[in-house]
């Protein structure tokens, strides 16, 4: 069974190729790409202490760091109006009761992001690549 930040963590890889059979453990989530590289994706808070703002990829080679990156959630997603009229960014936050989103990231706007993080981990692996080009040929 899945953590409250597993969960959340799979939401926002769920439209990507890239993760289809991750291992999540702890509050991350983990890829193999062979030859002893492994890809690690996890949330990551970047101006506050509560809110997680993106999620950041590093990519490992028999455990030390290749390359690392974050993607944040302002580059990808779009204002959601709120029940009140306001707008606000889709995040997930943390308080008493969990970790929840504030307001549900548009789909269009998860695709996006999943396809971003799609070609980042393609750039390390072959197999990786071909999905991601076999897959767009039925965008």
């Amino acid at each position: 069974m899945m953590n409250k930040y597993q969960q959340k963590l799979k939401d926002v890889l769920v439209f990507g190729n890239a993760f289809d059979n991750a291992k999540y453990i702890g509050r991350t989530a983990y890829i193999r790409l062979g030859n002893g590289m492994k890809v690690k994706a996890e949330l990551v808070r970047v101006n506050t202490f509560k809110k997680f703002e993106g999620v950041k990829l590093t990519v490992l080679n028999n455990n030390y760091v290749v390359d690392s990156v974050t993607f944040r959630f302002d580059d990808y997603f779009e204002l959601q109006e709120k029940y009140d009229g306001t707008k606000e960014l889709p995040h997930i936050y943390i308080d008493k009761d969990g970790v929840c989103w504030n307001s549900y990231p548009d789909v269009d706007d998860l695709k996006k992001l999943t396809r971003a993080i799609d070609d980042y981990v393609s750039l390390f692996s072959r197999r990786i690549r071909a999905l991601v080009r076999y897959m767009r040929m039925f965008e």
